[in-house]
């Protein structure tokens, strides 16, 4: 991993791919756990009571396949998944965890069109 100092903390950049190619270049702070999609199962075996990692707003949308003006109207509708504010202005950055992108996505989960109709008309 290589570090660069900023004003007051460090930051860490992750290493490129065990595969040779550079990864999504993710940039996290110390206190923060965040990594690379294709890092998460190593995560959880190797620190199980870890806290789920974090992804920046381009990576969720990268992620679930979307653009990211959309994640960003999901946020301001509120149609979205749930997000944390990394500051206390409203200008501050989003993160979004693994874990409530998965669990968003399995509550959007169907077997069919009739499946999905019945969930919505009982919601």
């Amino acid at each position: 991993m290589e570090t660069q100092s900023g004003v007051g903390m460090d930051w860490i950049s992750a290493a490129p791919g065990s595969d040779g190619r550079q990864n999504s270049g993710v940039i996290c702070r110390p206190s923060l756990v965040a990594v690379p999609l294709r890092w998460s199962g190593i995560l959880e075996k190797t620190m199980p009571d870890a806290p789920s990692p974090l992804l920046s707003s381009p990576e969720t949308a990268r992620y679930l396949g979307i653009k990211p003006q959309t994640l960003r109207k999901w946020r301001l509708t509120g149609h979205g998944p749930p997000y944390i504010r990394l500051g206390d202005s409203p200008r501050s950055r989003v993160a979004y965890r693994l874990a409530d992108l998965e669990a968003w996505g399995a509550a959007r989960t169907f077997r069919s069109t009739a499946a999905e109709t019945v969930a919505k008309d009982g919601r």
